[in-house]
Parts: structure tokens; sequence; C-alpha cells
């Protein structure tokens, strides 16, 4: 699919992209805490999971999420943060993707490699 086919497709609202408990220990996880760290603060929208499992690195969880790691809903969707609005395809993703496609002909977005239920889960952006 190519990066504006990818850019067309719409949310699922799945969630999984909102937790540590739904991303794995990759780069996937990795960056969502980065989120964490933009969002975060008193008010902030990411809250460190102080209880995680161990070998639980920066766990997280999105306060506007409701719902567990099965289902729930995002209830902040229509006024969340551009760093989340901007996942996986739009924004400074898509420079990151366009750079990687012209340099190596094809991208696996790596952000949803452990999003099973995420609408771009498996997707390879191609020219």
């Amino acid at each position: 699919m190519t990066l504006a086919e990818a850019q067309l497709v719409e949310c699922n609202r799945c969630g999984d992209c909102c937790g540590s408990e739904r991303v794995g220990l990759t780069v996937a996880g990795r960056y969502a805490w980065r989120w964490g760290r933009v969002l975060g603060g008193e008010d902030g929208l990411i809250l460190p999971i102080e209880d995680a499992p161990a070998g639980r690195i920066n766990a997280f969880r999105c306060s506007a999420f409701q719902g567990n790691a099965d289902a729930g809903e995002c209830t902040a969707y229509e006024r969340r943060p551009l760093r989340c609005s901007s996942f996986p395809v739009f924004g400074a993703h898509a420079v990151d993707i366009a750079r990687e496609v012209a340099s190596n002909g094809e991208y696996r977005l790596p952000l949803t490699d452990t999003l099973f239920r995420c609408a771009w889960a498996g997707v390879v952006i191609v020219p």
C-alpha cells in the first residue's frame, strides 16, 4: 500500500496504542513511552503503572482510554493530542516513512508490529 493509501485508512479505535499492556517491549513500547514524556505531567494523559509486573519497564496507560486490554474506547478521541492523531502514518511519521521507502523501496510499519487489532497492523508501505 502507498503512504497516501495508508493515510486513507481510518483508525478503528481499538486502543492498542493506548497502553503498554497492549504493546510489547519493542520499538513500539519504547516509542509509546516517549508519548508519556511528551503528554505527561500532573494533568497528562499518560500515567505510569506503578505496580507493573517484573520485566515491564516504562509501563504506562492512557487516562483517556476506558476499558481493558480486550476492549475499550478513547474518551478523548475527537480532541486527542497531535502525538496520538498522527500515529502511525501522519505528521513526522510520514516524513520518516517517505525517507525509508525512498531508501529501501518499502517500509513495514514497526510501530504496529505488536498492535494486532490496529487498522495498520502488518502494513507495508511501498512507492
